[in-house]
Order: C-alpha cells, then structure tokens, then sequence
C-alpha cells in the first residue's frame, strides 16, 4: 500500500480528532492527568511571561483553561488543526477581563518567523510532528528575549505491554514511531532549561480490545503510514490476553516534559 503524503496525514489527523471532539473530554483520561502534571511543572514560569501567547494543539482545552487563569492581560492564541476542537476548546474556556483569546486554525509545523512570544506552549502534539525536535527548536526562535517554550509529547516508551503482547503472539506492532525521551539539543548562550522531566503513566482497561477502542474514542488511533488497524490482529492479541490471565490490561504512557526560556541577552 502506498503511504500517505504529509498533507494527507495531517487531514487525517485533523478529521480523526475532530469527529471525536465532543467525546475526548471523557475517554482522554491519561490525557488530563498529563495535562495537571504540565501545569504542576510550569505554573510558576506561566504566572510571570508576557504577553502575547501561543499554544499549539490546544483540543479541547485541558491545557487552555488552566493557562488562561494563571496569566495576566494581553493575546493568548488557541490553535489546533481541527476547527471541532477548537470550537469545543471556545466552549470550554472563559471569558478574562483584560485578556484576548483568539482561536485559530493552524499547522503546528507551520513557519513562526517573528521572535514576538512571550510563551509558545505545546502540550501531546508533538508526537505528531514530522520532526519533534526540529520544530520544537522552530519555536524557539520565534520567543522573545525571556520568553519560554514548555512542551510535553508521548516518547518512545509508550505501549511496552502493547509490544510485549505482540511478540508473544507474532502480531506485527502497529503503533507509531514516537519520538526520543531526551531534551532537545539547544544553544547555550542564547537558551537555557528551567526544566525537564521523563515521567510515566498508567491507565487500566478491562482488555486489550477495550484500549484499542479507547483510542479511536478520542481520535488518537490514527497510523501514520496511512493503513488502517487490522481488525483480525486486534481480536488475536485481545484472546490471547484473555487465554493467559483474567487481570485487566494496564497500559503504559511515557511522556517527556520541557521548560526553556530563551535568555535575556540573546538578541
């Protein structure tokens, strides 16, 4: 089978999202405890940057709403690829005297060719980059002198009992390619890490079959070589787990963390 173009992806991506925009909120469960964790990290570096603000890939809002409180007055810009997710995130976030919040429809590997942000932040969207780390350094150019980047994305540890259950039964791992759990190279005179963290979660399902089902109820389960999941493969690993334990399916998530502020002197 011929594999998809960038541009074809990235439509699926955004459709596949989209159609599951009103659901997300209830199945992405891994998804809001990654979302507390990056505020637990970063809240005190949001409360202090300036205006304006940019976030990539802001869903449904479990990175927007809490943001949104900590900031002061100025632009904060909503961006994701799907207009249902962005709508959905317009619904779930407020209103704040003194501040504008634009909602737009945006590539997150588009260029950012002005050094004007006083905060980019990017939340699980990286994973979906063609090159996670070269667009995640993009963006820190586009920061002004003080201003921060703070990103998380699902890494290379993700799914091991996903992989563990394919060995065991022969059954080709189908998920995609995720990017390193390490920082990012930087440029030390001109940046300058206020953290960076490699933390892992866990989420119980009743099988395997039921996790499969969780992914494509928010909109996650899109392969990035375009060729759908294979229907009799996911039956066999769901009887095979059932054949060798009657103990529910745990399923790991690793997910790297960032903080970088570009310095003050780097003009």
């Amino acid at each position: 089978m011929q594999e998809v173009s960038t541009t074809e992806l990235k439509e699926k991506v955004a459709r596949n999202f989209g159609d599951k925009a009103k659901a997300y909120n209830m199945y992405a469960h891994v998804q809001r405890q990654a979302a507390q964790r990056f505020i637990d990290l970063s809240g005190e570096y949001i409360k202090d940057l300036d205006s304006p603000y940019l976030e990539i890939g802001c869903g449904t809002g479990f990175i927007t709403q809490p943001i949104v409180k900590l900031i002061g007055g100025g632009t904060y810009i909503a961006a994701d690829l799907s207009v249902e997710m962005l709508e959905a995130c317009r619904m779930n976030v407020p209103d704040k005297a003194g501040l504008n919040i634009l909602f737009e429809e945006r590539d997150g590997e588009s260029d950012l060719t002005d050094s004007r942000y006083g905060l980019i932040v990017t939340a699980l969207t990286a994973q979906w980059f063609n090159n996670t780390e070269y667009t995640l350094k993009q963006y820190l150019e586009a920061l002004k002198p003080g201003g921060m980047l703070i990103y998380s994305y699902l890494d290379e540890r993700c799914f091991p009992e996903w992989k563990a259950l394919c060995a065991e039964t022969g059954v080709p791992f189908t998920g995609n390619i995720l990017p390193a759990c390490k920082p990012i190279a930087i440029d030390a005179q001109r940046f300058e890490w206020a953290f960076f963290s490699m933390e892992l979660f866990t989420e119980i399902f009743d099988t395997p079959a039921s996790f499969f089902r969780n992914l494509k109820r928010i909109g996650a389960g899109t392969r990035q070589n375009g060729r759908p999941n294979n229907p009799g493969a996911i039956v066999q690993l769901d009887e095979h787990w059932k054949h060798k334990t009657t103990r529910k399916f745990q399923v790991t998530y690793g997910i790297t963390f960032g903080g970088i502020r570009r310095k003050f002197d780097s003009e």
